[in-house]
């Protein structure tokens, strides 16, 4: 269209010719539309079937914007046809290429940051490994019970839901490693590991268990349990039951009141009023069953939990 009849057009007619003109709207829909497949293929192909870092999809984007505003700037400028001083797109194009390297380089030397911390979270409230509890006996001859023991909180632990716990088959082979706690995390794929030792004196056992944060070394937990062999079964089945109860008050999240509850059954009677206080506090639903749970019956004379009740009745 010659430059005298677009001076008799509006502005936004002029701006359509040129758009048509310079074929900017088929680079869009060209860019669109490759680029969705290209995205598509990244994260279908590359990331979910080649386990690429996610990542990759965040560079792809952004290699590809930058195509498209470079292209879409050169064609542009290029298509003015007078005479110019200064050719912008000479300017613009390199600070976007620029841009966008930098921005590629920036997410390669964070790829899989995001991915790792989010994995991370996950496994700290959602997977644990028990290590082969270890006989520290004179005798050196409570290697069925500690087996035994450690059968029994893996099965008790895989009972919890949300919770992810390794097979005893895994972890039979660390027995009587001396890996570090957190190399051995690392290998399973689990942010907390539980260990553990028995012994023995006489008719007396001592049962010690520790929870650790693989991520530091650091401890979560820890108990040390004393009891009178009587029988082993029936030592291994409340111990372990105890554990698993102590375990899931830490890593499954719940409302006040069921952390109280599973801490009284699993024995922390302390850690339970703690919780019950902060029921109260929070008006917690849970509580309107306090009087008639059979799980309270043991402290219903305990001067704490009468002065709850009292609270709530008031």
């Amino acid at each position: 269209m010659p430059e005298s009849e677009l001076k008799k057009k509006s502005k936004f007619q002029v701006f359509l010719y040129r758009l048509r003109e310079r074929r900017i709207l088929e680079t869009l829909a060209a860019f669109i539309g490759g680029g969705w497949l290209i995205l598509e293929f990244v994260h279908w192909i590359l990331i979910d079937h080649y386990h690429f870092p996610e990542r990759s999809l965040d560079i792809t984007f952004v290699t590809l914007l930058g195509a498209l505003l470079c292209t879409l700037l050169w064609r542009w400028f290029h298509g003015i046809r007078r005479r110019r001083k200064v050719k912008v797109e000479w300017i613009l194009i390199p600070i976007v290429m620029l841009t966008v390297i930098f921005g590629d380089i920036y997410f390669l030397f964070n790829l899989g940051v995001n991915d790792v911390d989010a994995g991370l979270k996950e496994k700290e409230v959602h997977s644990i490994a028990v290590i082969p509890f270890r006989d520290f006996s004179p005798e050196k001859n409570l290697d069925y019970f500690c087996d035994g023991m450690t059968e029994d909180i893996i099965g008790k632990l895989a009972n919890i839901k949300g919770l992810r716990t390794t097979s005893l088959t895994s972890m039979m082979r660390y027995r009587e490693t001396k890996k570090d706690i957190r190399e051995i995390g690392k290998e399973l794929g689990v942010s907390t590991v539980l260990e553990g030792s028995i012994q023995k004196e006489g008719d007396n056992l001592r049962i010690a268990a520790q929870l650790i944060n693989v991520k530091d070394g650091f401890h979560i937990w820890t108990k040390t349990y004393n009891r009178r062999l009587e029988s082993y079964f029936q030592i291994q089945d409340e111990i372990s039951r105890n554990i698993a109860g102590a375990l899931e008050i830490r890593l499954i999240p719940a409302s006040s009141f069921l952390l109280a509850v599973r801490s009284f059954q699993s024995g922390e009677n302390e850690l339970g009023f703690k919780h019950l206080e902060k029921a109260v506090d929070q008006k917690d639903e849970g509580l309107y069953t306090l009087e008639t749970n059979p799980v309270f019956d043991k402290i219903r004379d305990d001067p704490r939990f009468l002065k709850i009740l009292s609270d709530l009745q008031n």
